[in-house]
């Protein structure tokens, strides 16, 4: 989960078995014999399968290969996530964490759109609004090329718009005019934050508070924008990750496993920790009102819900202080999954120390060899291009500020 609270189901668990049984494989061909069905029935079975099945049919039945790769593809559920700075700046390989190759495959994309890229494509200086048309061009061609199978795309717009709309319309100037500038071929919306009525807290003491709404906005055949409540069953998955290889791929793979696993796993500990005081109270049956475990906070809770609601009006910035006001039965696994995170990132600091020091030695000897090997990759292995010289490259230019200061990842 990101520090914004949007949920994240990284690749290797979506398409993860989760059954419970592993038949030998000669007695399930020899008892079952999908092969000898008729192809209509195959396909209806198919059709009834989870992702994580067609993902394993993809790799192991030569047979099944194509018509579960397209089903796999096809899932209505599932929007793979990319960053909409990425397309903005020319969706060079070198650039992200992703397998490539799996791109040129995928339909329904979610892109992460972050509300300071509003200030980019429509910026305003002395009172003087520029549309930033190249920019817009820019990302619609980046995504087709990348994504030659597109089919949906949703602008996820998480977070209260700095400049609100430069012109008519419920949605900001930017987001408006990329979606108009969508290929016709492609099914285009945004989820937004709406504001609604402030409500009171859910405290013994509180002021009014804003209230907000997620919505889904896409244009219709009128011109008009229409607005829809989000879909309950959307998944946002995040895509698989390249082969991080040589000396760049062993660098930019801390990175990654720093801000892509240990960083979302430490911002999903705070909604958990949430969702289990909640039924540890009131789940099987229980009914087992409480006093809020904050310190200095008198709120009591009476039903199932009331602790969620309240700790997202008065208390989002107490993740700290609830773990340790969390009964023993429950503060016990927190705080060993926040220690063991921690130990993982410990080690990643470590390996940024280790290769700092090797770059950092006096005679310069491994110096040099680093960046010998560190060229040669960056102008051999397209999967590290960014669409500059090596030498210009920007994980070339940042490798030696970051070995040299030592910053490592936390």
């Amino acid at each position: 989960m990101t520090l914004d609270g949007e949920r994240r189901i990284p690749f290797s668990i979506y398409t993860r078995s989760h059954s419970t049984c592993a038949p030998d494989a000669e007695h399930g061909r020899a008892s079952f014999g999908f092969n000898r069905l008729p192809a209509e029935l195959q396909l209806r079975i198919l059709a009834s399968c989870p992702p994580s099945t067609l993902f394993q049919l993809m790799h192991v039945s030569s047979t099944l290969r194509a018509e579960a790769s397209k089903r796999f593809r096809a899932e209505p559920s599932a929007y793979f996530l990319v960053e909409a700075w990425w397309l903005l700046d020319g969706a060079h390989p070198g650039k992200t964490s992703c397998d490539m190759a799996f791109l040129a495959h995928v339909e329904n994309i979610e892109v992460e759109y972050q509300p300071s890229l509003t200030t980019e494509i429509c910026p305003r200086r002395n009172d003087v609004l520029t549309i930033r048309q190249d920019l817009i061009r820019a990302f619609w061609n980046s995504l087709t090329r990348i994504f030659p199978e597109v089919k949906k795309v949703i602008l996820n717009h998480n977070g209260e718009c700095i400049t609100w709309p430069d012109g008519p319309g419920p949605l900001p100037l930017a987001l408006q005019l990329l979606l108009r500038a969508c290929p016709r071929h492609v099914d285009a919306s945004t989820l937004m934050l709406d504001k609604g009525d402030p409500a009171r807290g859910s405290g013994t003491v509180g002021m009014p508070l804003e209230r907000w709404r997620r919505s889904v906005y896409r244009l219709g055949e009128d011109g008009l924008w229409k607005r829809s409540e989000p879909d309950k069953v959307r998944m946002t998955v995040m895509m698989p990750v390249k082969r991080f290889i040589g000396p760049v791929g062993e660098f930019q793979k801390l990175y990654y496993d720093f801000t892509e696993n240990i960083l979302l796993q430490k911002y999903e500990l705070w909604p958990l920790m949430v969702e289990a005081l909640d039924r540890h109270h009131f789940d099987g049956g229980n009914r087992e009102p409480f006093s809020c475990p904050i310190p200095e906070c008198h709120a009591y809770l009476e039903k199932p819900g009331a602790w969620t609601i309240h700790v997202a009006e008065m208390h989002f910035q107490e993740r700290k202080r609830l773990v340790e006001a969390l009964p023993c039965a429950l503060k016990v696994g927190f705080k060993n999954r926040m220690h063991a995170l921690e130990a993982k990132a410990k080690e990643i600091d470590a390996q940024y120390k280790r290769i700092g020091d090797e770059w950092n030695e006096k005679d310069g000897l491994r110096r040099r060899d680093m960046e010998r090997s560190w060229m040669e990759q960056l102008e051999n292995d397209e999967a590290w291009s960014t669409g500059n010289a090596a030498r210009e490259s920007p994980l070339w230019t940042e490798f030696p500020k970051q070995v040299y200061v030592g910053e490592g990842c936390t």
